[in-house]
């Protein structure tokens, strides 16, 4: 389970790490995050696969102990795969937009404060 926890927010924090650099570059927020997207979608996609693939014969050996832990972990895998790349850039979106909305009526309250 720890393996697969540390995976999964590996891929996240890059995932968010990639969008962040990019909106730093310059890039609108809709832009940086297909950016992201599109520059993370193969790692991520290997690194699952490869781990699956790695643990799709133990699944099948048939070992009392090793079996259950094998399925779980494969299917932990894949499900927080599609979570990291449908959730996490939906919920880097929401979060950012609402981040810039606060900011915006800040300032103008500030604005108003002023005049």
């Amino acid at each position: 389970m720890i393996a697969l926890a540390g995976i999964v927010v590996r891929n996240g924090i890059v995932f968010i790490e990639f969008i962040e650099r990019s909106r730093q570059a310059g890039h609108e927020l809709t832009e940086a995050v297909q950016l992201a997207g599109g520059a993370r979608l193969r790692p991520i996609l290997l690194t699952s696969a490869t781990a699956v693939a790695g643990l799709t014969p133990l699944a099948f050996s048939g070992q009392p102990l090793f079996t259950p832990l094998a399925t779980t972990i494969i299917s932990g895998l894949i499900f927080s795969t599609l979570l990291t790349l449908l959730v996490v850039p939906s919920l880097y979106t929401s979060l950012a937009q609402y981040k810039i909305k606060r900011e915006g009526r800040r300032v103008n309250r500030i604005a108003v404060h002023i005049e």
